[in-house]
């Protein structure tokens, strides 16, 4: 029996999985990987921060970057707030002289084309691992960069 490409396509599969939900968790997967990837930068290049998923509930997705060094007193987090059809990105950072907030929304959308699920931040297609680098990048140390 000969089997034609389209019955091995799913794009059924592909297209639910461009849900809010499922987006969260393929957010999540990301995060979780990138996290460890910088936990083990930080350990190798001797550098006294730490990196950590928080919690995770219905919906949020919290990152922490604690500090174990005594010299730099900056705390950094960023949540991620599944608000359909939107996903709100929250980044904060506080130190002894600094206190900035920023936010920006991530939008999941099914491509009708290219049969696939693009990830939109201010109107322009990103990759899943670029938002995941858009949100955590400020959690590298000065020193690290």
């Amino acid at each position: 029996m000969r089997v034609d490409k389209s019955e091995k396509f799913d794009w059924v599969g592909k297209r639910f999985r461009c849900g809010i939900n499922q987006v969260m968790q393929s957010l999540y997967d990301q995060l979780d990987l990138d996290v460890k990837r910088m936990n083990q930068v930080f350990k190798k290049k001797n550098i006294n921060h730490e990196c950590e998923i928080c919690w995770r509930r219905k919906g949020v997705i919290k990152v922490v970057k604690q500090n174990i060094d005594v010299y730099e007193s900056i705390s950094a987090f960023t949540s991620f707030t599944a608000k359909a059809p939107h996903v709100v990105v929250s980044i904060s950072i506080e130190g002894a002289d600094q206190h900035d907030r920023t936010s920006f929304s991530m939008t999941p959308k099914w491509n009708e084309e290219t049969l696939e699920c693009e990830l939109f931040i201010d109107n322009q297609p990103h990759e899943l691992w670029d938002v995941s680098r858009k949100s955590l990048s400020h959690m590298f140390p000065s020193k690290a960069v």
